[in-house]
């Protein structure tokens, strides 16, 4: 991502945290942020989300993950994912695991303002009332 920035002559819009981090979303946050709506920025997030797909194709599963979201969606919970990654490479991963159906099309990535996408999507979002409990099995 940095050399991304370098072949564009824009090394002066990363700061010191951008310049030294492994982690490419503070250089594509970084550069979002000095020039909003750029073609920089909109390169960067091309290029991440490419690497973000490959990495989806070829990523291990948390161990139990794929039941739990079989459970859920079985006892009637609206699931949605919410990821700071690309929605595209976060839905390939899901139907590379078949579980993409159970989101009902509720998949939030990156979106065009990096970093933003640690707000809840309020179409996913119902009241919950949590299950009766039988008394004798407490």
């Amino acid at each position: 991502m940095r050399d991304l920035v370098a072949e564009h002559g824009q090394e002066r819009l990363l700061g010191e945290e951008a310049r030294s981090t492994g982690d490419p979303q503070v250089v594509l946050r970084t550069v979002a942020a000095a020039r909003p709506g750029g073609e920089l920025a909109a390169l960067l997030e091309r290029a991440l989300t490419e690497e973000e797909m490959r990495a989806a194709a070829v990523a291990r599963p948390t161990p139990y993950a794929d039941p739990l979201v079989q459970t859920l969606a079985a006892t009637g919970r609206r699931l949605a994912v919410t990821t700071n990654n690309s929605a595209r490479a976060a839905e390939l991963y899901l139907t590379g695991r078949r579980l993409a159906p159970y989101f009902s099309g509720h998949i939030h990535g990156r979106g065009r303002t990096p970093g933003c996408s640690n707000r809840i999507p309020t179409a996913c979002t119902a009241p919950w009332s949590p299950p009766e409990r039988d008394p004798s099995a407490l």
